[in-house]
């Protein structure tokens, strides 16, 4: 009989696969030799549980056989049977360790499946003293497998490493036999989620049967992390004979993108990503992406999330998991640029080596707040098989991706990582871990589970821009210091609205700066966003006609709900600004430490702060001396600290020194009765700056 059995290993194909299958007590009847033939044609159609059934008998009548024993072991692990496949792999590996020496490796590989870390450390290091081969990409995946063990160790043996976090698993209303997948909230009380509605393992004739497909389901919220679901998703995207799932939802909602999968003849199951388009309230019907994005390889598991840096038109970056051959190795995350404006998408872009590997990365999730993304790889140290991560960024800039952690992690596989866009300390993801609904084994199969954060783990900041040089002409009025208050408040040159406010988290020493974020300033000049508590950022402001503003603050044992941040603006002038302490020894132009360290907490991060502008170094003298020896002294003196800023990195082209005597004073060098005025004097012996140019060519416009 032609049948059609469907498996659960549907990590990132939803894989519907046909074999020749019987029922086990009937396969005692067969011969080794139609056993074998049966499991062969069972893989090539992709039907492991079908090909493990085969094989597993054949074993038994030929123990001799090695290489079946081999591809036991390797279906065994395609199933997710790790107890299975850890002892197919042992008993390969002892009856020949010379072929089949990689069997150790993977006999490793299930203990720490298995969350037997300390025996699978012992083991890694037996294949890395063993193993003679000269695959590079091996000997690195064996360091990083062992590092993620010795990472198991510690997270789970020490309570302070361990997240302060709930997990609950998903009732069988939701939660099936087979896979469930891709939790995606639509609002507060609304999940949508992908399953094969099926509570066991069921054989379909190929011919008669109509083969059952994943298809999108919804459940509701009903209690405190309670959910009832299995009512089909209302909409244009479920479809007969095609799997769907994967589906993510645009920036402002409009847009609803998922996944729809089917065999295409020489090639397998192919995945490709549609969108619907929402108008009037409703969906309508699903057209696919680009061939630039369905390019005949697989296109799956979309999600979106804003660009590093908004232009005029509004955009918005679609990342998605492929397996194009220009990849870096195994499932990559890619990326386009969608313009809302004309509905169009940029050239496809790799995510990067920052987040991709020479194995499989999955899953990815964009929370659009924070510029985190959250995404599943096996490819970087971690608990099990698929661990989640998360880093910061966009598009193909991203700092290093971390492991989120023990107990979201462990031995299984984690994946399909979101949290909620209403209630950010709360979420889901998708594990095939102990104690799910089981098909064939404890770790077969993906079930869906929530997650609350016993402890707060964002905060809001808000913030209010202002200009600098209007408040400063404000504070000189002669009014009382409410109706000043008022003025800057409601001024319209007090106000800077539409500007773009870019967010940075500092990482280690702070050395590394990562974009996390982006906002945009109402009309009252306020921004809000939600960071994560406990780090450090740094606010970064370009304007037209100001200085970039740099500032950085932390989100470290905050006592108020909200952190505010007010943020002045320095107007770009052609006036000179003065540097103010930067002192000389008498008669001399030689920079003191003192005038050295003033130099390095001003002009320096000035110039690195605005990369482009050029200035001009003034230096002045009070009127003691003869007016010859002023200029030449004043002008060695703003020589020197251009030679200091040159030492430090700057380069020459973006500073010139002018010394100007005594010519420029900016207070009285006697009293009016003719005596010395000390005070006067120190005012003129002065350094100051003013920007010039700038050396990129562009056009400074002055802020008057």
């Amino acid at each position: 009989m032609t049948v059609c059995k469907v498996t659960i290993f549907a990590l990132a194909f939803f894989i519907c696969a046909t074999g020749l299958a019987q029922p086990i007590e009937q396969m005692e009847e067969l011969n080794a030799s139609e056993l074998k033939k049966l499991g062969k044609a069972a893989i090539e159609i992709g039907d492991i549980y079908s090909a493990i059934d085969f094989y597993a008998t054949y074993c038994a009548k030929k123990p001799i056989d090695l290489q079946a024993m081999w591809q036991l072991a390797e279906l065994y692990r395609l199933s997710r049977d790790y107890v299975n496949a850890q002892d197919w792999y042992l008993k390969a590996y002892e009856a020949d360790n010379k072929k089949y020496s990689e069997g150790l490796f993977h006999y490793a590989l299930m203990l720490k499946r298995n969350g037997h870390y300390a025996e699978a450390i012992e083991h890694f290091n037996k294949f890395k003293k063993e193993y003679n081969g000269d695959d590079s990409s091996l000997k690195k995946r064996l360091k990083t497998e062992i590092i993620g063990c010795e990472m198991a160790k510690d997270m789970m043996n020490d309570e302070s490493t361990t997240l302060k976090v709930l997990i609950h698993h998903l009732d069988t209303s939701i939660n099936k036999a087979h896979v469930e997948f891709a939790p995606l909230l639509l609002d507060e009380n609304t999940l949508v989620y992908a399953s094969f509605k099926e509570d066991s393992l069921k054989y379909y004739n190929k011919l008669e049967d109509t083969i059952p497909v994943r298809k999108f389901y919804v459940a509701k919220k009903n209690g405190e992390n309670e959910w009832t679901g299995g009512e089909l998703f209302e909409g244009p995207f479920n479809k007969e004979e095609i799997h769907v799932g994967n589906g993510t939802l645009s920036l402002d909602g409009n847009r609803f993108y998922f996944t729809r999968c089917k065999s295409k003849k020489g090639k397998g199951i192919i995945c490709e990503i549609y969108v619907s388009n929402k108008k009037n309230g409703k969906w309508g019907e699903p057209t696919p992406l680009p061939k630039s994005i369905n390019n005949g390889n697989t296109a799956t598991q979309p999600t979106v999330g804003p660009v590093r840096k908004q232009k005029k038109k509004k955009q918005e970056v679609l990342y998605f998991v492929s397996d194009r051959a220009e990849g870096k190795g195994g499932l990559d995350i890619w990326y386009s640029i969608y313009n809302v404006a004309d509905s169009t998408y940029s050239e496809v872009k790799n995510g990067g080596t920052k987040i991709n590997t020479r194995s499989d990365e999955m899953t990815p999730f964009c929370d659009a707040e924070s510029n985190t993304m959250y995404f599943s790889s096996d490819g970087l140290a971690g608990l099990g098989g698929l661990d989640v991560f998360e880093t910061s960024g966009a598009e193909s800039k991203w700092r290093p991706a971390t492991n989120v952690g023990y107990p979201i992690n462990g031995g299984a596989d984690e994946l399909y990582y979101i949290i909620s866009h209403i209630k950010k300390e709360e979420g889901f993801f998708v594990s095939n871990r102990e104690g799910g609904v089981a098909l064939k084994n404890p770790t077969c199969c993906d079930d869906i589970y929530s997650f609350v954060w016993k402890d707060t783990r964002y905060t809001p900041v808000k913030g209010k821009l202002y200009d600098v040089n209007f408040i400063e002409e404000v504070l000189d009025m002669d009014d009382d210091a409410a109706n000043k208050q008022d003025l800057i408040f409601n001024s319209d040159r007090a106000k800077i609205a539409g500007q773009e406010v870019q967010i940075y988290e500092i990482a280690g020493d702070g050395e590394e700066r990562y974009l996390v974020n982006s906002a945009v300033t109402n009309e009252n000049s306020e921004f809000t966003l939600v960071l994560e508590k406990n780090k450090r950022y740094e606010l970064v402001i370009e304007r037209s006609g100001y200085f970039i503003k740099h500032q950085q603050f932390v989100t470290k044992n905050i006592t108020k709900d909200t952190l505010q941040q007010h943020i002045g603006l320095l107007v770009l002038t052609e006036a000179p600004m003065a540097v103010k302490n930067i002192y000389y020894t008498y008669n001399e132009w030689y920079l003191t430490d003192q005038a050295k360290l003033v130099i390095d907490t001003t002009l320096y991060k000035i110039m690195i702060d605005n990369p482009h502008i050029v200035i001009e170094i003034d230096s002045h003298t009070d009127d003691h001396g003869a007016h010859d020896f002023n200029m030449k002294l004043s002008q060695k003196r703003a020589e020197s600290v251009v030679n200091h800023l040159v030492k430090k990195g700057i380069k020459k082209s973006r500073l010139s020194a002018k010394g100007l005597g005594e010519t420029k004073p900016i207070a009285s060098n006697q009293n009016e009765d003719g005596s010395d005025n000390p005070t006067g004097r120190a005012k003129n012996r002065r350094t100051e700056f003013r920007v010039i140019s700038m050396d990129d060519g562009t056009e400074i416009i002055y802020k008057h």
